[in-house]
């Protein structure tokens, strides 16, 4: 149920409960289809009429709730999605993102991108410049395909099995193409992040990791590609840590809980 706290081990230190009890009903009328009575919501949150009426009435009145086609009904308006909505979220991704690319460009002496997806595509969105004297960048505004790119495959691997499969019927694949996405996209989910000799662009190995959203879902691909030349498996593993690293940091910025290095 949502936003209950039964044992009372699990309870917060600090609680708010007018607050908890509303945040109740949001979540609870979200995963509803149907308009829902006073009575009926007061029984899936096990709460009592007298506990919710007037958290019903508040929300009414700030425009969260409507009546529905019966005038005890209650139905969810778009305001929390006009509110998501008003702090545009690749703005605020690259608010977050844009600094730590910067620290993480100076420290790997490479260059690096963030990416997000677009259809079949993953589309930069960002880009921060090798500082050294050489190095391999890519355009902002480009879109790499997803099924081939660091980047997209870094989407898809951190994704619900039933997102990834929904963002793949776009994606025309053999079975066999398949299998081999499904093999390298269980090798990064265990790795915590994806590197592969880039498909698009001989000569260049790309560095993958996911910024993370609270349940574990890639919002955005963090990329670093890199001339195979000079690898060496030293700096390979510096460079993976640096980058888990900063896509952490961003992911923390974002207010996703902050991702522990294995």
């Amino acid at each position: 149920m949502p936003g209950r706290k039964n044992d009372p081990e699990e309870r917060p230190k600090y609680s708010a409960p007018a607050l908890e009890k509303g945040l109740d009903i949001l979540e609870l009328l979200s995963a509803e289809s149907a308009p829902m009575s006073l009575v009926q919501i007061g029984q899936q949150l096990e709460r009592t009429s007298g506990e919710i009426f007037r958290m019903l009435a508040a929300l009414e009145r700030r425009g969260y709730l409507v009546r529905g086609p019966r005038p005890e009904q209650y139905v969810l308006t778009h305001k929390l999605y006009e509110l998501a909505h008003r702090h545009p979220p690749t703005k605020r991704l690259l608010a977050c993102a844009l600094p730590e690319m910067e620290i993480l460009a100076r420290a790997a002496q490479q260059s690096c991108h963030l990416a997000v997806r677009h259809g079949d595509a993953a589309l930069i969105v960002a880009q921060v410049d090798c500082p050294g004297f050489t190095g391999f960048s890519v355009r902002v505004g480009a879109q790499a395909p997803l099924v081939e790119s660091c980047s997209g495959r870094v989407l898809l691997a951190f994704q619900s099995a039933e997102m990834r499969n929904a963002w793949l019927e776009v994606c025309p694949q053999s079975d066999a193409q398949r299998a081999d996405l499904d093999a390298a996209l269980r090798v990064a989910q265990n790795k915590g992040c994806h590197r592969q000799e880039s498909m698009l662009h001989p000569g260049i190995v790309d560095f993958g990791a996911p910024v993370l959203d609270h349940d574990g879902h890639a919002i955005a691909a963090l990329t670093v590609p890199r001339l195979g030349s000079v690898q060496s498996s030293t700096d390979e593993n510096r460079l993976v840590s640096q980058l888990r690293t900063a896509a952490a940091r961003i992911a923390e910025c974002l207010g996703a809980a902050a991702q522990t290095e294995e």
